[in-house]
């Protein structure tokens, strides 16, 4: 009689090359295959592909850009801010545009997005946005905080992130929350910042905490947001964030005539977004500008084009990142203020 033993080592490839072609299925990162429309300010355009991702509210929840005053555009599904301290608008963003700036040195600068339980657990938050300040703090102190959470009461536990020692500090739980080295960069020219968070189960560290400036990852690990010692939920995002706590201790000394400019603000509560970047390597780009989305599927996206800093006529490249953060390593090429697919398929010919 025939034996069935040898039936394993028979298929073992085949078994081996459909589980490899599974795992890379649920890997595989977003394709961007087309874009169709017009890359102009508040130009529609339609990406085709694969891989996207679901999200099911497809604009973020806030996008202010300041061009003509403090609150946000139309581009999120939030109107006004739910806290603005110390900021006012001015016109001394990048080439004469619109922005927010720190008011007299006064020491508080801060735009508050409320939410019901941003830090419940595994939930998100991310936030883009294109700041510079005219001085820096080379001190190891934690007090200048460059986003955090708070609770309405103004209570623990109060959890932040230190420019410059690379902390996550949550208050109050009773064991040190992340560390993983200096985050200071210069800041003295605009840079584009990304906060990519996700809070932790209670006890345990498995959330994260992931910074980005220019396309660059300065920090990235496991926090605990949340323990038994204090386990509130947050119900403040401060998106912008600096106070005077301790100031006599920053390095360099403060002075009255410190400033803080932000010239564009995102903020969303899923890692899912699409941006455009200048460079064809997503790990080389370093200028990048968000888009904003108003349709969302796996297979396509809908966006209300935002070049910003990017000029008519510059080429540039689309990316897609799913809600793991995952995205396409080769930008899809477009041209700013051009109709599309014509002139991005064109271009990726050559």
């Amino acid at each position: 009689m025939r034996s069935f033993r040898s039936a394993p080592g028979r298929f073992a490839p085949l078994v081996a090359s459909l589980l490899f072609m599974c795992a890379a299925t649920a890997l595989a990162e977003p394709d961007v295959r087309s874009a169709d429309g017009e890359l102009t300010e508040k130009g529609k355009l339609i990406l085709g592909g694969k891989g996207f991702g679901e999200k099911p509210s497809a604009r973020p929840v806030l996008f202010a850009d300041f061009e003509k005053n403090i609150d946000p555009s139309a581009g999120g599904d939030r109107k006004k801010w739910d806290l603005i301290e110390n900021m006012e608008w001015a016109k001394e963003g990048p080439e004469g545009s619109g922005c927010a700036r720190g008011i007299a040195g006064a020491g508080t600068w801060t735009f508050c997005v409320k939410r019901d339980a941003w830090s419940r657990e595994g939930s998100k938050v991310y936030v883009f946005r294109r700041q510079r300040m005219n001085f820096t703090i080379s001190d190891q102190s934690q007090n200048w905080k460059i986003w955090r959470m708070w609770p309405d009461s103004r209570s623990y536990p109060n959890i932040y992130a230190a420019a410059h020692n690379g902390r996550i500090f949550v208050e109050n739980i009773g064991q040190e929350s992340g560390f993983w080295g200096r985050l200071n960069v210069p800041t003295l020219d605009w840079s584009n910042e990304e906060i990519m968070f996700q809070a932790s189960n209670l006890n345990v560290k498995d959330g994260v905490f992931w910074f980005r400036c220019n396309g660059v990852d300065l920090a990235r690990g496991s926090v605990m947001t949340r323990s038994t010692k204090s386990d509130s939920y947050m119900a403040r995002n401060y998106v912008v964030h600096g106070v005077t706590a301790n100031k006599g201790k920053w390095s360099p000394p403060w002075i009255q005539s410190n400033r803080i400019w932000v010239d564009e603000v995102y903020v969303d509560t899923t890692w899912s977004r699409v941006m455009l970047g200048d460079k064809p390597l997503r790990k080389e780009g370093r200028t990048w500008e968000i888009q904003i989305p108003v349709k969302w599927t796996d297979t396509s996206i809908e966006l209300e084009a935002h070049p910003g800093i990017f000029k008519a006529g510059q080429s540039a490249y689309v990316f897609v990142f799913d809600a793991e953060g995952n995205s396409n390593e080769v930008g899809f090429p477009v041209r700013i203020g051009e109709n599309h697919p014509a002139i991005a398929q064109a271009t990726a010919k050559k």
